[in-house]
């Protein structure tokens, strides 16, 4: 039999449960209305947008073509914050590592968000689980480029040549994982030939050795691979992407000089940090697909060669995905490391 104190103790739980639980339920609701007034009254302050690499380049251009739009649009001016090094780790892990609260943007691209989980078992965040997908901004093609001491002028030639002399042919990128660097492999590993990779410490000093000569081609932006083939200081074979690009038309797509579903597209995409509010990143998603989607902005990314993309932030999410298990599989083949 239960003592007298045991009973008052039975009969005394159940109410003292129900207080418990009537307290939380109102704590809980006053922080989900502090949260949905937060989210109402956003933004309330600056934004910062972080770009992973100097000043110049696709990413700064998207970034800050991009910061403008959305500070015109939101009410706040945007900072634009460019974190270069560790091929765009270090913006990438400042991202990852900030509050939730749709204040800090990353400019994603293909090194740090797609490769450096493959190449880098340190990488210290993860792209799929750090990040929450705002949209995807565009993708962006590389140009096969050759010196003109090369006598290939077409890819066909320049994989005979690859091949009549294996591992002799050198190969440029701005860095181990960035998209030049994967797609030459992925041509090596479609054709099965070896070439030499030379990796550089950014496009400028591995464009400066093409035109050099101490290299003989790469897989250059379109960007930076349109002022040297319109100089004929270079001479571009193909693109990178699934199709031609606008202001290199009569430049073929490595699909059609022969290797049927090449596609070594490079990508530029805005992640927030994981956990970031549903509205405030559908708020950003609305706004961000608006601002390149402007004339202005069009034309101006059209003129640099890239192709503005835009989606929901779940295509960017499954995009991200097949980026990642794709360039997986190629790493394994090709034996790629970091370097």
């Amino acid at each position: 039999m239960p003592t007298h104190d045991q009973k008052s103790a039975v009969a005394t739980r159940p109410q003292g449960s129900m207080i418990s639980r009537r307290e939380a339920i109102i704590t809980v609701g006053l922080g989900l209305h502090g949260v949905a007034q937060a989210q109402a009254g956003y933004p309330s302050r600056p934004l910062r947008m972080v770009i992973p690499s100097s000043p110049g380049g696709t990413a700064d251009l998207l970034g800050r073509l991009v910061a403008a739009r959305l500070a015109e649009s939101l009410g706040q001016s945007v900072v634009v914050d460019n974190k270069a090094g560790a091929n765009g780790a270090i913006a990438s892990e400042f991202v990852a590592r900030a509050p939730a609260d749709g204040y800090t943007l990353l400019v994603g691209a293909i090194a740090p968000i797609a490769m450096a989980p493959i190449l880098v078992k340190s990488t210290p965040y993860d792209s799929l689980k750090d990040f929450e997908p705002i949209t995807l901004a565009l993708e962006a093609s590389n140009v096969l480029v050759v010196h003109p001491s090369m006598s290939a002028r077409t890819v066909g030639e320049l994989i005979a040549q690859a091949r009549a002399k294996p591992a002799t042919l050198a190969y440029g990128s701005s860095g181990s994982g960035t998209a030049g660097h994967l797609a030459a492999e992925l041509a090596a590993s479609m054709e099965d030939v070896q070439f030499v990779h030379v990796p550089y410490k950014g496009g400028g000093p591995m464009m400066a050795d093409l035109l050099a000569g101490h290299i003989q081609f790469a897989f250059a932006s379109s960007t930076t691979a349109l002022p040297q083939v319109a100089s004929g200081k270079l001479r571009a074979l193909a693109v990178s992407t699934r199709k031609r690009i606008s202001v290199m038309p009569d430049v073929p797509t490595m699909a059609e000089s022969g290797l049927p579903g090449f596609d070594a597209s490079g990508w530029a995409c805005f992640l927030a940090p994981a956990g970031t509010p549903a509205p405030i990143v559908n708020r950003l998603n609305t706004e961000i697909r608006r601002a390149m989607n402007s004339p202005e902005a069009l034309k101006l990314l059209k003129a640099e060669g890239l192709e503005p993309s835009t989606g929901t932030p779940a295509e960017l999410r499954a995009f991200l995905t097949a980026e990642i298990t794709k360039w997986r599989q190629v790493v394994r083949a090709r034996g790629i490391t970091a370097s």
